[in-house]
């Protein structure tokens, strides 16, 4: 059994190969012409109805899925080269076959981010934020942040780049104790590894009814912004502390507050946030950027 399925391979690859050099080009593009050791790349051949689609690779290549489909899953194995083919016929005439040589690189694995690389964290039941930990930010382009809490869905915060992978929401109007906020990260690359989706949760601890930061958001602004290392933060609100948190979650310690000025010392550069407690008792909560 085993010694008549390898004849047939045989047998296709050799048909393979000769369609492709033969037979017309079935108008294939944009396949890639390398593929990183131990991941997968997608091929697709233009779809014809009724058609009957093979794929057939040689050399340190894999298929992972689609066989018989206009779009494949081919995985590099380990480092080297190989070559892709597809055939499409349909009826016995109208066949058509296109190959690509592809090369397997050795360079850095593409990541498998998992939910513990989103650290989330919340200040008095008003905001929550997160911030893709520095260990899951390698070869890391941008990543895009959506929020999903109560009936809220997937709702797009924004884009994050350079490095400075952190965002920050206010809750909604209502009381939402014992609930799980959820963050969600779109993690993009530029090595040309794939795109990951990853989530992480946080159980609510609210035993009354927060304010909405989002009806104050045109208040406490704080200038300016970009500030420099050992620089002063001029603050426009009426404040009685000031903590700074850079995006781990650490307290920086080198913050000193006089009147509405802050000094702000030994602070790594990226995006950091700053919690400002006002006289009146109200905690608002700002992002800045020290360069």
């Amino acid at each position: 059994m085993k010694k008549g399925l390898l004849i047939v391979a045989v047998l296709f690859l050799a048909l393979g190969q000769a369609m492709a050099q033969s037979a017309s080009g079935c108008g294939s593009s944009g396949w890639p012409s390398s593929i990183p050791a131990g991941s997968t790349r997608t091929f697709t051949v233009p779809s014809l109805s009724g058609a009957t689609v093979r794929w057939v690779v040689t050399g340190n290549l894999q298929i992972v899925s689609g066989q018989g489909a206009n779009t494949v899953t081919i995985k590099g194995t380990s480092g080297g080269s190989g070559t892709v083919y597809v055939t499409r016929w349909k009826d016995g005439v109208s066949a058509c076959a296109d190959k690509r040589s592809v090369s397997i690189t050795t360079g850095t694995p593409c990541p498998s981010p998992t939910s513990s690389c989103i650290y989330i964290n919340t200040e008095a039941c008003e905001t929550a934020y997160a911030n893709l930990s520095v260990g899951c930010q390698t070869n890391v382009s941008s990543v895009q942040w959506y929020y999903s809490l109560g009936g809220i869905n997937d709702q797009y915060l924004g884009t994050t780049t350079g490095g400075n992978h952190f965002i920050y929401t206010g809750f909604p109007p209502g009381n939402w104790d014992n609930y799980y906020i959820v963050f969600k990260a779109v993690i993009n690359y530029n090595n040309g590894c794939a795109s990951k989706t990853i989530s992480n949760s946080f159980l609510l601890d609210c035993p009354s009814s927060p304010t909405p930061i989002k009806n104050r958001a045109e208040e406490g602004q704080i200038f300016p912004n970009p500030i420099s290392n050992g620089g002063d933060l001029t603050l426009e609100v009426d404040a009685e502390s000031v903590e700074v948190v850079d995006a781990q979650g650490n307290v920086v310690e080198g913050v000193t507050m006089i009147g509405n000025k802050v000094s702000i010392n030994g602070a790594r550069p990226g995006l950091h946030l700053v919690r400002i407690r006002q006289k009146n008792g109200v905690i608002i909560t700002r992002q800045l950027i020290i360069q």
